[in-house]
């Protein structure tokens, strides 16, 4: 395993959070590696609703990570796998939580209510200051909107009340451990970043990270290849 440098844990208590970097000692050995949610950053540890991945600039990716029934969105920054930072914690207060549908602006994302109540817009124009802009406030600007039922336009999005998918137990065995080697509770959501083979699972117990150090190690010294490269499932 790649030996990991570390970092110190730098908090203050401010809006915006500066970076909280916290050593991402894992499990397993060989090209893979588990960081579990108590060996990321504080914020990381709380169970989430939904997350995001977003290219906020050629060299930066943050994770935006939905908490408290949609009250609250964590901001980690995962341009470097191996130093996960929290970079803000922001109150939104959304009437319900949601689920991130799909980008509708250069810095704008479709939502929706769990609760069937509609659709709103995450404005992500500011990456450390996610806030919620509703449909109807944003008549007068154009974005490109899905019509998912029947309806058109920004009255008919859409006009059924969403189904989450049921939450699963993940089993993770690593090829140099044929043994378990950790159970990942009531997983919600996974995403992968495929530039550095990062893969995130969203469950009970907060954040869990799966590295791929050899990616990883080929990366460096390279030019960011973030672009079209993230797989939401």
């Amino acid at each position: 395993m790649l030996l990991l440098k570390m970092f110190s844990r730098l908090f203050i208590a401010l809006f915006v959070i500066s970076a909280t970097v916290i050593p991402a000692t894992a499990e397993g050995k060989g090209d893979l590696v588990i960081v579990p949610s108590h060996k990321l950053p504080e914020k990381a540890h709380r169970g989430g609703q939904a997350m995001k991945l977003q290219l906020v600039s050629p060299d930066t990716l943050y994770l935006y990570v939905e908490q408290d029934n949609g009250r609250s969105i964590a901001v980690f920054d995962v341009s470097h796998p191996s130093k996960i930072a929290l970079k803000a914690f922001v109150t939104v207060d959304a009437p319900a939580s949601f689920d991130f549908v799909e980008t509708v602006g250069r810095h704008t994302e479709l939502i929706r209510y769990a609760d069937g109540s509609g659709n709103a817009l995450l404005d992500l124009s500011r990456p450390k200051l996610p806030r919620i802009k509703t449909l109807a406030a944003t008549a007068s600007e154009a974005y490109v909107l899905p019509i998912r039922e029947a309806g058109s336009g920004i009255n008919g999005v859409v006009t059924k009340p969403y189904v989450s998918g049921a939450s699963a137990d993940y089993q993770l065995i690593l090829p140099s451990k044929p043994q378990q080697v950790l159970t990942v509770r009531e997983v919600i959501q996974q995403l992968k970043d495929e530039a550095h083979g990062t893969t995130y699972l969203l469950g009970s117990d907060g954040l869990t990270v799966i590295r791929d150090l050899k990616k990883e190690e080929d990366l460096e010294g390279t030019d960011p290849v973030w672009r079209n490269t993230i797989d939401d499932n």
